[in-house]
């Protein structure tokens, strides 16, 4: 499968790309704050600063990367690694 980023794919969204941009760094935003909220990281700590937004951008991707398999099967692997990869940096 050919790598593509968001602005590859058609659009087929209800909102502008600007307005769909928001969104996304919105939801970003809170999952950040809930990630750090749920492994009880300290937001003051730069290692844990480091360690939440590495945790983001893994789920941000493996998000992205789910979205553009073709089945459920194809997703299977990634969210496997996602699960696997978030042990090991929390585990």
């Amino acid at each position: 499968m050919p790598a593509t980023t968001p602005a590859d794919r058609p659009a087929t969204r209800r909102f502008p790309a600007s307005v769909a941009a928001e969104l996304a760094r919105r939801r970003v935003r809170l999952l950040a704050e809930a990630t750090g909220s749920v492994l009880d990281l300290d937001a003051a700590s730069p290692r844990d600063q480091l360690l939440t937004r590495i945790l983001v951008a893994i789920m941000a991707e493996s998000a992205l990367m789910v979205t553009m398999c073709d089945d459920a099967a194809d997703a299977e692997p990634i969210i496997d690694a996602t699960i696997e990869w978030i042990y090991r940096l929390t585990g």
